[in-house]
């Protein structure tokens, strides 16, 4: 006989269900929630911090970060740089007394006179810096690393030289005490009509930053004829064209109060060429690299340098 295995009945899905409790994700988060449980525990957090091989955040190089830095000596842009070719630097100099003077004529002995002459010496003076780089940085690097200690001691060379310049000038020219009444502008004429006396130029005219700030109140109705037909100011640079050729700048060296106004020839200023070395230091493995410059100053007419200080600051 064949044995017939019955087939099993048939069940409805949803009698699979019955009598169990049905999950419902919303409730449990909620609970979840309420409790301060987190249904992702058991998930490892990934933030940008994991990532410190840059891999997947890369930086952006936006190159060299700018600053500020000074880049042009006013002063000694308007006294001219010559060259400087020995470390000792003579002078001849006139004493102009051989003169004319009346003569009665008819045979009458000529008037006699005499004149001397006499010689100045000053010393250059020098800045320097070096520094022993390593051999990594040119090798690995770039070689950009010497241009650039080059650069950076020549910008430093030429804020140190206007400094000094500035302190040179304020102490050896001609010192005139100012008044509170007297301003820029009364300060300004005053020299003019004492330069022009001894036959001299006004091209070099400094003041103070709050002297400066004076010039900037002016009002058009109140400012005088070659300032307000000829000049006008530059708040971008600190600079007023005072007509002629003639730029009166606002200089921080200068001290509050202070006004220098000069005529560029009664100053002889020169420099050397830049004397850069480079050597290789072999025991430690590195390259020495060193600048050398110098300079030499001198006034030769201090009459020609008027130097006003307590100049007044309201107008």
């Amino acid at each position: 006989m064949e044995n017939i295995t019955p087939e099993a009945p048939f069940v409805q899905p949803e009698a699979l269900n019955a009598g169990a409790t049905k999950l419902d994700l919303g409730a449990v988060t909620f609970e979840a929630a309420k409790t301060g449980a987190s249904v992702q525990a058991a998930l490892a957090d990934l933030v940008p911090a994991d990532d410190t091989g840059k891999v997947y955040i890369k930086d952006q190089e936006v190159g060299e970060l700018w600053e500020a830095r000074k880049v042009n000596r006013p002063i000694i842009e308007k006294i001219g740089a010559k060259p400087l070719n020995s470390l000792f630097v003579t002078g001849q100099k006139k004493n102009r007394t051989f003169a004319v003077a009346d003569w009665a004529g008819s045979k009458v002995e000529l008037p006699t006179g005499k004149f001397t002459t006499s010689r100045e010496n000053w010393q250059a003076k020098s800045k320097a810096v070096a520094v022993d780089v390593a051999v990594e940085l040119v090798e690995f690097g770039s070689a950009d690393v010497i241009s650039d200690l080059y650069e950076q001691a020549l910008d430093s060379y030429i804020e140190q030289t206007e400094s000094e310049m500035v302190a040179f000038l304020v102490a050896g020219g001609t010192q005139i005490p100012a008044t509170a009444e007297d301003d820029a502008i009364s300060v300004v004429n005053a020299a003019a009509d004492t330069l022009g006396a001894i036959g001299a130029n006004m091209s070099i005219v400094a003041c103070s930053p709050d002297v400066f700030a004076t010039l900037r109140k002016i009002k058009a109705v109140d400012a005088p004829w070659w300032l307000a037909k000829q000049g006008s100011i530059n708040l971008g640079n600190g600079s007023a064209d005072l007509g002629s050729g003639v730029v009166l700048t606002s200089d921080p060296e200068l001290a509050a109060g202070t006004v220098v106004v000069a005529d560029h020839r009664a100053i002889d200023y020169r420099e050397s060429k830049d004397f850069r070395y480079k050597a290789l230091d072999l025991p430690r493995g590195g390259v020495d690299v060193s600048l050398i410059k110098f300079n030499s100053e001198k006034i030769t007419d201090a009459g020609a340098i008027l130097v006003f200080s307590g100049v007044g600051v309201t107008v």
